[in-house]
């Protein structure tokens, strides 16, 4: 069988507003686009595999849409098989409009109906290998998973888009979670689980599962604790037709020590720096404040770096974080739009759910 080129979590058409300015947010959306496209074109030998979140949001910019459309089309052409996996960013259960991820994939396999497949139900994608995608809630997905066949031989892959092991995502049906338990359960089974979703890579149960963790970073928090500072795609050959044993082996992609970069905020002023993602980080006094929020603004506004985030350290302030300097900045301060950028996707989703119902059960008892 064909070896595949297994990519995850790519999220073209990301919308950045923390830490970015308008131009950078931009350069950042394309960096994300071409950085999958000459994988794309650098691995012509390889059958593609996308595990989920291949775009940032339900609805993508028209004009990302098209580019990657052009991409896949051209891989397509060659002759080459995509199998493209639903991700929770793929998806909304609120809207009855056509979602980018569906009107790519539409497209797609009318053009080329035996080369496409689109996973949006659990199903076999290749011999040994089987793929579970987002789904509407934790209990369709717990079904799902209930469900999966026993190996009957060789060495199987369950492809999965959701957390592992996180107790936190299973408040949120933007964001599914596999326990240990189950996770043990389909190794017992034969199964190797490999993870989509989360965007640093680790593993766990002995090698039963593996988080490969996304290839490019879109945000400082994809930057930090990734093991040895590196990403990677990853390859999937297949040592026995027969018996269908899969072997995983990494393709290198990014590496932290070229593109991530911590500076004191007093050092700003003569920073020299190439990496395109940045951490302010050191701490200051509370009179210092207004200080460090003009330095890292002066900072944005000059750098050429995608995202520059702040993670100093205020006098009693766990985190400085973009606080505002000023009564000015303090009425105009979007304090909720401050904690989700603070959070990651899944944690925003969750509180974003139950500040929702608090709001009802206030208006039910006015």
């Amino acid at each position: 069988m064909k070896p595949k080129l297994l990519l995850n979590d790519i999220h073209i058409g990301v919308q950045r507003s923390g830490g970015t300015t308008p131009a950078t947010a931009m350069q950042l959306r394309a960096y994300l686009l071409e950085s999958f496209a000459m994988m794309v074109q650098e691995t012509p030998e390889y059958d593609l595999i996308i595990n989920g979140d291949l775009f940032d949001a339900f609805m993508v910019p028209t004009a990302d849409l098209l580019a990657c459309l052009t991409i896949l089309y051209s891989a397509l052409s060659s002759g080459r098989r995509a199998v493209l996996i639903r991700g929770n960013h793929d998806w909304s259960k609120d809207s009855a409009k056509l979602s980018a991820f569906d009107f790519l994939c539409r497209v797609l396999s009318i053009e080329f109906p035996d080369q496409v497949v689109t996973v949006t139900e659990p199903m076999w994608v290749d011999p040994g290998i089987y793929a579970i995608p987002h789904m509407p809630n934790q209990d369709l997905f717990n079904l799902a998973i209930e469900q999966v066949p026993a190996r009957e031989v060789g060495r199987p892959l369950l492809l999965l888009h959701a957390n592992y092991h996180n107790g936190f995502a299973v408040e949120s049906d933007h964001s599914l979670n596999v326990s240990e338990e189950q996770a043990k359960a389909l190794i017992a089974k034969g199964w190797t689980l490999v993870f989509g979703h989360e965007h640093q890579a680790r593993k766990a149960l002995d090698g039963g599962v593996v988080v490969l963790g996304n290839q490019w970073p879109s945000s400082i928090a994809d930057c930090l604790n990734n093991p040895g500072g590196t990403k990677y795609a990853h390859v999937l050959r297949c040592s026995s037709d027969r018996n269908a044993r899969w072997n995983i082996e990494p393709v290198h992609t990014w590496a932290a020590a070229d593109d991530f970069a911590e500076v004191e905020w007093g050092d700003l002023a003569t920073f020299a720096y190439t990496a395109r993602f940045i951490r302010v980080i050191g701490k200051a006094t509370a009179e210092q404040a207004p200080a460090v929020i003009e330095a890292i603004a002066k900072f944005r506004q000059s750098s050429a770096a995608f995202v520059v985030s702040n993670a100093v350290q205020i006098e009693g302030v766990a985190e400085m974080a973009d606080l505002p300097s000023s009564m000015e900045q303090l009425k105009a301060f979007d304090v909720l739009g401050y904690l989700y950028e603070q959070l990651d996707p899944e944690q925003a989703e969750v509180v974003k759910k139950l500040l929702g119902a608090a709001d009802n059960e206030m208006k039910e008892g006015a």
